[in-house]
Parts: C-alpha cells; sequence; structure tokens
C-alpha cells in the first residue's frame, strides 16, 4: 500500500484531475491483474 501511496501522491503534485483520475483507474484496473 505504501508504494501506491507514494506513486499517486506524486501524480497529486499535478494539477490536471482528470489526468489523475485516469492513472489510478487504470492503475486500479493493473492491480487486478488486467
Amino acid at each position: 500500500s505504501a508504494r501506491t501511496f507514494e506513486f499517486g501522491r506524486t501524480h497529486v503534485v499535478r494539477p490536471k484531475g482528470k489526468h489523475q483520475a485516469t492513472i489510478v483507474w487504470l492503475h486500479g484496473l493493473g492491480d487486478n491483474g488486467l
């Protein structure tokens, strides 16, 4: 979980909310093994 938190935090620095949501969504799918 720590690694995921750091990864997300790095992208939070960017002021692109929509891009952030896309990263989280894609990361979620990848986490499921897709």
